[in-house]
């Protein structure tokens, strides 16, 4: 399928600009995506008519209202979201500890809900946040339960970055590690993704048994002890097991339930 280069260019600046952690100059934008200031300026001119990205004074860039619409209308047309959001304060509550659901994006995964426990714990994270999926708890839960050859192909294009001295980056070592996905239905993350916090995380499955996201309970490692991992494990997997029932799966096991009450 042929590409146009123009939507390409344009869809490019709209990635900078939304992930700029502050309003960023046309000038910076051409220069770093190679693009003519000319270009640039039509380009941003024609997305700041569609109100895609706003021009404030001084000529900085800042992600335009439009963006939110797109965003909200394909919020609402995911069931996940929904039901996730629904679910994960009740247990952030019950855990004292973060709740976050999120789903994978290629080497990614990107949050989708998070909700805070009564501990007032300051995260990096935030609702629709990315980070490499090897190095997260709610990714390894993903991972860990995607068919073999799945989570071979992730191994083999995935870069394995190190965001921590915790993080795992050998292909192997990550493979043995979510291997306790499969066997438990629990993944971990020992100060992986970000120093000083630990967490749990469990797979959740749609109708037709498909893992679409991973949900996680976060908490500080100080406090994160062999009792308080083992009973926030349990309290992750009936998290997991809520939001996938929400999302019309029926585990093997409660098929089998039903038929002996027949």
């Amino acid at each position: 399928m042929r590409k146009v280069p123009a939507l390409q260019r344009a869809v490019a600046i709209l990635d900078m600009v939304t992930a700029a952690p502050e309003p960023i100059k046309v000038a910076e934008l051409a220069a770093a995506l190679a693009i003519p200031r000319n270009s640039a300026y039509e380009l941003v001119g024609t997305l700041a008519d569609a109100r895609l990205v706003n021009v404030l004074d001084g000529g900085t860039l800042v992600p335009g209202p439009r963006l939110l619409e797109w965003g909200s209308a394909y919020a609402r047309g995911i069931d996940l979201v929904s039901e996730a959001a629904a679910l994960a304060g009740g247990f952030a509550r019950r855990a004292d500890s973060t709740v976050h659901v999120a789903r994978l994006d290629g080497e990614d995964v990107v949050y989708l809900v998070k909700e805070e426990g009564s501990q007032h714990i300051r995260m990096g994270s935030e609702v629709g946040g990315r980070v490499p999926a090897h190095a997260t708890g709610v990714g390894k839960a993903i991972l860990g339960a995607l068919p073999p050859e799945e989570l071979s192909a992730f191994l083999r294009r995935s870069p394995l970055d190190r965001l921590t001295p915790s993080t795992i980056v050998d292909a192997d070592l990550l493979r043995a590690d979510i291997a306790s996905v499969a066997r438990l239905g629990v993944a971990y993350d020992r100060e992986e993704s970000s120093r000083d916090v630990c967490c749990v995380a469990s797979p959740v499955r749609d109708s037709n048994g498909t893992v679409v996201a991973g949900i996680s309970i976060s908490t500080l490692a100080n406090r994160m002890t062999p009792e308080t991992e083992e009973r926030l494990s349990v309290l992750v997997v009936e998290a997991a097991r809520e939001l996938s029932s929400r999302l019309g799966y029926v585990s093997p096991g409660e098929i089998h339930d039903e038929g002996n009450e027949q």
